[in-house]
């Protein structure tokens, strides 16, 4: 018995102390990161560098530390409905300016999509002779390629590209299309579906003979079970209501 002679508790829960989790040599942390990949456990083994990856792979997958591995790295890499809802804000107030900057220079020959801010005349020395020109300093807007792999920025461009022709280009996420999806989750929208029939008239709907005399017969039997029901309810059968008698023609000499 413990000090002072109270009894054991046999409710008295057991606490185990935390077993601190190892990190995972390198090669299982291949394995982990190949099977995110590819979910096949051999081939995993097989990329890890296992010598007998359809032996060590299954059994890899069995190891409480590799499981533990795995949901912890899909818990990671899995995002969730808040984090699909803020991709769709950053998408929908997306700024295309933010992805391009002001570029200065001088130039003794401006392009057309160049805009000239001052210019300076000079004389310069040509085969010992003295040239008179003029040098522009104009300024255009370029891609600022700083913003493009910015992993904070570059997650909402959706298409870019770099032609011999055309140079840079760049395309960011439909910001209405982001739009219309947070507005269908927040229930703003309302989808109104009609159907009309050929150049906007009713629709035609033809039935056979065949189909409108089984429509008749179900429905003469939905009725016969029906009154069966109710007769049951009652004493007895479900009785005809009777009928008034009719008055003939008056006989002569009545």
């Amino acid at each position: 018995m413990p000090k002072g002679g109270d009894p054991i508790s046999l409710s008295t829960p057991v606490v185990t102390p935390p077993v601190e989790s190892k990190p995972l040599p390198c090669k299982q942390r291949a394995f982990v990161e190949f099977y995110l990949q590819t979910w096949n456990a051999t081939r995993a083994a097989e990329m890890a560098g296992y010598k007998h990856p359809n032996v060590q792979g299954p059994r890899m997958l069995v190891k409480v530390s590799i499981q533990a591995a795995i949901e912890a790295r899909m818990a990671e890499l899995t995002i969730g409905a808040k984090e699909v809802l803020k991709r769709l804000s950053e998408q929908a107030s997306g700024d295309l300016g933010a992805y391009f900057k002001i570029s200065e220079r001088w130039s003794e020959w401006p392009l057309p999509s160049e805009e000239i801010l001052a210019e300076e005349r000079f004389v310069k020395i040509v085969h010992g002779e003295e040239v008179e020109g003029t040098h522009y300093l104009v300024r255009k807007v370029v891609l600022d390629m700083d913003a493009v792999v910015d992993p904070a920025r570059s997650r909402l461009v959706k298409k870019f590209a770099d032609s011999p022709k055309n140079g840079l280009a760049i395309e960011l996420h439909d910001p209405q299309a982001a739009l219309v999806h947070i507005g269908r989750h927040l229930k703003l929208f309302t989808d109104v579906q009609e159907h009309t029939g050929k150049d906007g008239g009713p629709i035609d709907v033809k039935v056979s003979d065949d189909q409108h005399a089984r429509a008749i017969s179900a429905l003469a039997d939905a009725l016969g079970d029906l009154v069966s029901r109710e007769g049951e309810r009652g004493d007895g059968p479900v009785d005809a209501p009777e009928q008034a008698p009719v008055a003939g023609p008056a006989e002569p000499g009545g």
